[in-house]
Parts: C-alpha cells; sequence; structure tokens
C-alpha cells in the first residue's frame, strides 16, 4: 500500500518537472524524448513499432497534464 503511495507521488513530480523543463528542448530532440519516455512508460523496447496514433494520442495526453 505505502509502495503504491510513493510511487505515485513520484510520477507526479517527475510529470511537474517534465512540464517545467521540457521547453528547454528543440523540437526534434523534444520529438526523440518523448519516444523515450513512451517507450519506457510501455515497458516497450526499441525494436518494438506503435502505432503513430497511440503515440500521438499519449503525446496529446501528456500535453494536457502539463
Amino acid at each position: 500500500m505505502i509502495l503504491n503511495e510513493i510511487t505515485e507521488q513520484v510520477k507526479y513530480n517527475c510529470n511537474v518537472s517534465d512540464a517545467n523543463y521540457w521547453g528547454y528542448f528543440s523540437m526534434c530532440n523534444l520529438l526523440l524524448k518523448l519516444r523515450e519516455l513512451y517507450f519506457h512508460e510501455n515497458s516497450m523496447n526499441h525494436a518494438s513499432r506503435p502505432e503513430k496514433n497511440e503515440v500521438a494520442e499519449w503525446i496529446s495526453v501528456r500535453e494536457n497534464l502539463w
């Protein structure tokens, strides 16, 4: 129970940090970093080929969160 609370707080803190600092990247670097984050959050390896629509939706959700 405590571990879940800690995990959620860490995720929240990371989202706050992302919202504050992602603007320091160029558009290309931002998209590459978002791609890395997408793969990490979805436990995917880099050989995976996610659907563009899935990634675009994930980015939209992330932007709204920020």
